[in-house]
């Protein structure tokens, strides 16, 4: 027993120390600590150019294990230079580790809202980058923030973005449904009429952005052979026709005998209004 324990112990020992070693190494750097390694990376950096270069080194390094209150810490820091830190954000985000990209994005966003007023050169341009050349992650906060603004090149950026990587597809619906672009149209109609059953929900509800401009899209699609193509399409027609649609809500019931009885329901209640309103 006493030799058993005596191997136990050669063994366990040495796990000990090393956990003990790794629970001293997460949070051993004090505030202070931490706020001297920042203080003397900066040292006889004097341009806000080459600070803001030191900073987004210690907050996203390239290399090496970072210390993670060194990284907050120099993030906070760089937000804090507001406008003057997105040259250098958006120069260095393309070339971050894919790991860094979306929080690198984010504090992008930040430095700009530091200072609200006016337009900074660098930022709808740094975000479209981020749209063509960011991680998956990355993109979709640039999306989230550039759908906000009136800036073309990000419609054709996002489109290529969900033909490269088709899980950004719902993101990217919901960003162009809100630029309101006239070019987005015909990527969401061959969403709706072509693509898969899980986006032509999306891509029916972002075409409607578009008004009456978006009328044929649907009229199209309720003439449709495919299922969820036709019907998607006829709920959001519905809301659309005129008493010139008459004949295709008729050719619609007779053709389609097996669709969901609610939406043939509805569709003879508007085939009724529409009648009444053409021979009152």
């Amino acid at each position: 027993m006493i030799g058993f324990m005596s191997r136990l112990c050669r063994f366990v020992g040495p796990l000990l120390i090393v956990g003990i070693g790794f629970c001293g190494s997460v949070g051993a750097t004090t505030p202070e600590e931490t706020r001297k390694v920042i203080k003397d990376a900066l040292f006889g950096n004097n341009k806000v150019s080459e600070q803001g270069r030191v900073l987004i080194d210690l907050a996203w390094p390239r290399e090496g294990s970072p210390d993670p209150q060194v990284q907050a810490e120099a993030r906070q820091s760089l937000v804090k230079y507001g406008q003057h830190a997105l040259p250098g954000l958006r120069r260095a985000i393309p070339d971050l580790a894919p790991l860094w990209q979306g929080d690198a994005v984010a504090a992008f966003i930040e430095a700009r809202f530091r200072d609200p007023s006016g337009m900074p050169p660098d930022y709808l341009p740094g975000l479209e980058e981020t749209i063509w050349y960011g991680s998956s992650e990355a993109q979709r906060i640039a999306m989230n923030e550039i759908r906000r603004y009136s800036f073309p090149p990000a419609v054709l950026s996002c489109i290529d973005a969900a033909y490269a990587n088709p899980i950004l597809t719902r993101y990217v619906v919901a960003s162009l449904a809100q630029m309101n672009d006239p070019r987005a149209r015909p990527f969401l109609s061959d969403l709706l009429l072509e693509g898969s059953d899980f986006y032509k929900g999306v891509a029916a509800q972002a075409l409607t952005s578009f008004g009456d401009r978006s009328y044929d899209d649907f009229r199209s699609g309720i003439g449709s052979e495919d299922s969820t193509t036709r019907q998607t399409s006829l709920r959001v027609f519905l809301l659309l026709t005129e008493t010139s649609d008459l004949e295709a809500l008729k050719a619609y019931l007779a053709r389609w005998p097996d669709d969901d009885p609610r939406l043939r329901e509805a569709v003879r209640q508007r085939v009724e209004v529409l009648e009444h309103r053409l021979n009152p």
